[in-house]
This record gives C-alpha cells, structure tokens and sequence, in this order.
C-alpha cells in the first residue's frame, strides 16, 4: 500500500512539476508577446521578414552585421526604410537611442524632412533634440559625426518651429562639422567639408545677425572649399577681385565652366566694363550673359538688350560661340540644394 502510494506521490510531483514548467513557459512566452520592448518585437519581426530564421542564414547575416559599422548598419536601415519599410523608423529610433550617433543622424534627418510616420511636417525640436544626441557622447565631449553638425548648422542658420535663427551659434555648428570632417580624413591634406566650409565662409564674408564681418576668416573657407565645388571656386574669386581681378576671373571662369550661374554674370560684368590694364570686351560680356540667360531665365532680358547693342556679325558671333559652349558641356548637373540637411557625403564636384 505504501508503495503504491509512493508511486502515486512520485507520479504527482511529476505531473506538477510538468505543468508547472508548463504555466512558467506560456509565462515566458506571455512576457515575449506582451511585455518585450517595441525594440524586441520589431527586431524578431524583421528578423523573421528577412529569412533569418534558418540556421545557415542565420549565422551568415550574424557575420554580416557584425563587420558592418554603426554608420553602415543605420544607412542600412534608412534605405530599408526608404525602400518602404516603416518598421525601420523604430529601428532607428531605437539604436540612436542605445547609443549609435549615426542613427540619431538617420532618424533626425527624417523628422526635419517630414517623413517620421504619423508626422504632419517637418519636426525641427525632434530633428534637432536627435542631431544633439549625434554629436555629443554622454560624457559631453563631440563625436565626429559631421552630418549631424552640419544639420544643427541648417537648423539655426534658417530655423524652424521653436528655433530661432541665430548666425552665431549656426557658424559654431559649421565649423564644427568642418573640423570633424577634416579629422577622419586625416590622410587627406586639405580635407574640407565643402558645404560647411560655403556656409561657413558665406557668414563670416557678409556678417549674420550678431556676427560681424569678418573677410579675412571667410577667405580661408572659400580657398579650402573651391578645390572640391563650384561656388566655392566662385566665392573664392569674388573675394579677392579688388586685390588681383585677373586671378578672380580665373576662378570665376573655373567656376562658370560648372555651371555657376552666378560665376557667368559676373564674367559679363566684368568683360564689359574692363579695367585700367584690360579693354571692355562686349562680345565676350554679351557671350557669357547669352550662356547665363541659357541657364537661367531670369537673364533672358539682359542677354536680348545686349545682344541687340552688337553689330549683325558679332550677334552671330556671339550666338555661335554660346551654343557651342552648352554643347561641350552638355547636361546641366544637378544642383545642389543648399538649404536640404544631408544624410550621406555629397559628392566632389572638380
């Protein structure tokens, strides 16, 4: 009889403790559905969406992910995003806030263009508290996240939603992103990130707000940059024109080449007054304005009244002359747009 009920005791412990492991499981699972982070539930989601389910599969993006960067796994995951899966956008928000100040970029960059899900435009206070936490380390001290720099640059240089304008503290950001960027290409001499070094260059040359003119500092910006863009080729020789005009040209004539409208009048303008040691040069002023008018209709008028000031021979002079530099050049880049914050380098332009 004992035995028999020590067999049944046995066989009850045995039961229980089955169930009990049971209950704890469907806990456990109830914890994974219900009380995992929005973080966790995502990442098992694309997981699954991504086949890495499969144990060879698994190990192989495991690898993979491993030797990516932080910069390359959140432009990896922008570009899922942007391919049209929304669930990446927690994703990025969640890795900036574990730490990766290249998703803070990414996610910043999206809510000061609008596109956070469930957004009703462009979020300047997210996008700027998100930028903040790319370049600063939790200790305080500055990571070498350039974008972001640069997008703090934009946010105060033309401000939005509760941020002011403010040239000094925008001029602050600019030369920050210039100097991080000239530090991770140390191997490069004279590394510049060109669109800072254009902003940067463009307050200190005309002042901004409570920033004073300062043309000496924004010359090094300028002759920095015009080895990598256009404007800056531009910029460079308007700021020494009264010194050495015939330098000036030269880049205005460099920079025209690239399509710098600007770079074009101010070539017409030049060609047509002359100087002590140079003669006005119609035919040149007319050819470059007829270029500019090609480019830009706002000139269109310009170019017809000196067109017309020209004899008959020189006007089909001029037109020949016009029509074959576009022909050389052929399609107009694409411009770049300076006001647009920046989530990846632009491109060199030489």
């Amino acid at each position: 009889m004992k035995k028999t009920f020590g067999k049944h005791i046995a066989l009850l412990a045995v039961l229980l403790g089955t169930a009990a492991a049971a209950q704890a499981d469907n806990k456990q699972l109830e914890q994974q559905v219900l009380g995992a982070t929005p973080q966790k539930r995502q990442a098992d989601t694309v997981a699954a969406a991504e086949g890495k389910i499969k144990t060879g599969q698994t190990k192989t993006a495991k690898r993979k992910d491993r030797a990516l960067s932080p910069r390359e796994d959140a432009q990896r995951m922008y570009e899922r995003f942007n391919a049209g899966d929304s669930m990446y956008v927690t994703l990025l928000r969640d890795a900036a806030n574990k730490g990766n100040p290249w998703a803070s970029l990414q996610y910043g960059y999206l809510a000061h263009l609008g596109r956070i899900p469930g957004s009703k435009g462009a979020d300047y206070a997210l996008a700027h508290k998100a930028y903040m936490k790319a370049v600063k380390n939790p200790d305080g001290s500055l990571t070498a996240n350039h974008l972001a720099a640069y997008n703090l640059g934009l946010l105060y240089y033309f401000g939005g939603g509760p941020i002011k304008p403010d040239g000094k503290t925008a001029l602050k950001w600019f030369q920050t992103a210039n100097q991080a960027f000239s530090e991770q290409k140390r191997s490069q001499q004279q590394a510049v990130f060109w669109p800072a070094a254009i902003y940067a260059a463009n307050i200190l040359e005309r002042g901004h707000a409570v920033v004073a003119p300062d043309p000496k500092r924004a010359r090094v910006y300028w002759q920095r940059a015009a080895a990598q863009r256009d404007p800056a080729l531009y910029g460079y020789g308007h700021s020494i024109f009264r010194e050495n005009p015939y330098a000036a040209v030269n880049y205005y004539q460099r920079a025209a080449d690239r399509w710098h409208i600007g770079a074009m009048v101010a070539l017409a303008h030049y060609y047509a007054k002359g100087d002590k040691l140079r003669k006005a040069d119609l035919v040149q002023a007319t050819r470059w304005m007829q270029i500019a008018a090609s480019v830009d209709g706002r000139y269109k008028g310009y170019a017809q009244r000196m067109m017309a000031a020209l004899p008959e021979n020189q006007q089909k002079q001029v037109a020949q002359s016009a029509s074959s530099w576009l022909r050389r050049r052929g399609i107009r880049p694409e411009p770049f747009h300076y006001a647009a914050p920046l989530n990846d380098d632009p491109p060199r332009i030489l």
